[in-house]
């Protein structure tokens, strides 16, 4: 029971993400964010997005992260590599760094 209460969870949530968003060439990371991210990945207290250790604090492991997406959260593979960049600094100029 609780892993179909799991599985209907996780649907929502992919349910609820903006997919199907393709940015405009103008678009800030900041206006992709709101737009795809937001709804699922809001800040804390502290206006930070997340708390990023340094391995994962860079542009190579966001970009991987968001255009292939993981078990919770859906691949964006309509986003260029320009979207891309602008959405990953964004991201990493409004997140903490983990201690390690």
């Amino acid at each position: 029971m609780m892993q179909r209460l799991l599985l209907l969870a996780a649907l929502l949530t992919l349910a609820a993400c903006s997919r199907d968003y393709s940015p405009e060439p103008q678009a800030t990371g900041e206006q992709i964010f709101q737009a795809t991210c937001a709804e699922c990945h809001k800040p804390a207290n502290n206006g930070s997005l997340f708390s990023l250790n340094a391995e994962k604090d860079n542009l190579a492991y966001l970009n991987q992260k968001i255009s292939q997406g993981s078990w919770l959260m859906p691949a964006f593979k309509q986003f260029s590599s320009d979207d891309l960049t602008k959405i990953s600094t964004y991201v990493m100029e409004h997140s903490d760094i983990a201690e390690q």
